[in-house]
């Protein structure tokens, strides 16, 4: 979010509360309006003040339909302690709200951060680099590599989700859990070279791929997909400690 003025404005001056995008111009008419919460400035001082948008205010802007899905319903009202001029002087308020000059799209697909496993409760763990779609989420796009290189399919043992538990996601979206199938638990279990540890519970054949279909951000931009030949490696791989139990007999 970048906003120019006519005088050289102080960046350390920025107060984020006092910034609210609206979808109209007219603050009391404007079907919805967010105020900004935790973001913050580029501490530069100048006519152009660059506000990055925290991860808490994407997030909940995005949850606004009615705002900030384009120029025509993307407007800025600044009070008049929003910044100060160099010399400590208030900035004059903005008021009603000045409509965006330029609007671009966003473009940019959520990453795979990080992915955990953990076999005795045989939950995943992915952590990404933005805010996600709970509901775009799709458990056979990944597969489950016993090498970062698997592009050699003869060698490297790998095995494709085929389903699993409704996922569930964190407040600030950027955190999705699911719970392995069982036929997917027990296949794994059969392959030799995947999921297994050494004498110390560490694993080093535990890596993910997974297509571009994983999950959509919150502007449906699908994932950026990892490919076999640079599987991701587990972060936390907790092995199954659970001890197997008669269930019938015959």
């Amino acid at each position: 979010l970048t906003i120019k003025f006519n005088d050289v404005v102080d960046a350390s001056s920025f107060k984020v509360k006092a910034v609210t995008l609206q979808s109209d111009s007219d603050t009391d008419t404007a079907a919805s309006s967010y105020t900004l919460q935790t973001s913050t400035i580029v501490d530069v001082d100048g006519y152009f003040m660059v506000i990055s948008l925290s991860a808490y205010d994407e997030l909940e802007i995005n949850k606004l339909d009615l705002l900030a899905t384009s120029d025509v319903n993307t407007y800025v009202t600044l009070a008049s302690t929003a910044f100060k001029d160099v010399d400590g002087k208030n900035i004059l308020a903005v008021e009603p709200g000045i409509q965006v000059s330029t609007f671009d799209d966003d473009v940019t697909s959520p990453t795979l951060d990080d992915f955990d496993i953990d076999f005795s409760t045989e939950i995943v763990t992915l952590a990404f680099s933005e805010a996600v779609d709970l509901d775009s989420f799709v458990h056979t796009a990944i597969t489950f590599n016993g090498a970062a290189d698997a592009s050699d399919v003869n060698t490297v043992p790998t095995y494709t989700l085929t389903s699993g538990d409704a996922p569930t996601i964190s407040v600030d979206q950027l955190t999705v859990q699911f719970k392995l199938a069982k036929v997917d638990v027990d296949e794994i279990k059969r392959i030799d070279g995947l999921f297994t540890v050494d004498t110390n519970g560490a694993t080093t054949d535990t890596f993910m791929e997974h297509t571009k279909h994983l999950v959509k951000d919150m502007f449906r931009v699908e994932s950026q997909a990892i490919d076999d030949s640079t599987s991701k490696p587990v972060r936390t791989f907790t092995p199954d400690t659970v001890l197997p139990e008669l269930v019938s007999f015959t």
